[in-house]
């Protein structure tokens, strides 16, 4: 493989792995977003809000200790 094939391959893994790092993201907004207009639809119908709260709190950790994993050193070695 020539020098130019490998950079372009290289170039190729970091553009893969900084779209799958923006496609999480956005995923993972939108599916907060939707948690939180559930709780909304619950507390304008007076149901218990505790377990869409958790609910809430869940996807929201899920999603601060996904963006972690996937952002730190040991992920990144396998796009490079």
């Amino acid at each position: 493989m020539s020098s130019l094939a490998k950079d372009q391959f290289y170039i190729g893994k970091v553009f893969g792995y900084l779209l799958a790092l923006l496609i999480f993201a956005v995923t993972v907004t939108a599916l907060v977003l939707i948690h939180d207009l559930i709780l909304l639809m619950w507390y304008l119908t007076g149901q218990p809000l505790t377990g869409q709260i958790l609910s809430i709190s869940l996807t929201f950790f899920l999603a601060v200790i996904s963006w972690a994993k996937l952002s730190g050193e040991s992920a990144r070695k396998y796009f490079h």
